[in-house]
């Protein structure tokens, strides 16, 4: 069983792809446990209601933010990074930390260039699904 951590930019473009069945079958069919937090889910909500987001969304912003609360394991932070390139990430490695995840999935090149952190691997979503099928 794998413990990750999707960025917020990951569950938005399952959402606005209207793929979120896709997303269903790579958590269960790979036996992934998806660790979430009340901030990753306020950052979500928020960028959901972007215009240039929300005009993709066929269903209402609480569909798309019970999909997310179902699918994860929403969990309590107990650490505080700091040394992400945008402090405003920062969060998710909190969150990665606390829960013990071993990954953290995200498409931002910033977050990327990391590589690790700690016991946290950073990769983008098609290399995690090329870790996951290997």
């Amino acid at each position: 069983m794998l413990e990750v951590v999707f960025d917020t930019n990951i569950w938005v473009n399952y959402f606005i792809k209207g793929q979120v069945e896709k997303l269903v079958l790579l958590v269960r069919e790979n036996n992934l446990t998806v660790f979430s937090s009340e901030r990753l889910i306020a950052e979500l909500e928020e960028v959901l209601t972007y215009p240039h987001i929300a005009k993709y969304l066929s269903l209402p912003l609480e569909h798309y933010i019970a999909f997310h609360r179902n699918l994860t394991e929403v969990t309590g932070v107990l650490y505080a990074f700091r040394g992400s390139p945008d402090p405003k990430d920062d969060f998710l490695f909190d969150l990665a930390l606390s829960a013990g995840a071993s990954h953290l999935v995200t498409n931002d090149k910033p977050l990327l260039s990391l590589g690790q952190v700690r016991s946290v691997k950073v990769l983008s979503l098609s290399e995690f699904i090329q870790l996951i099928n290997a």
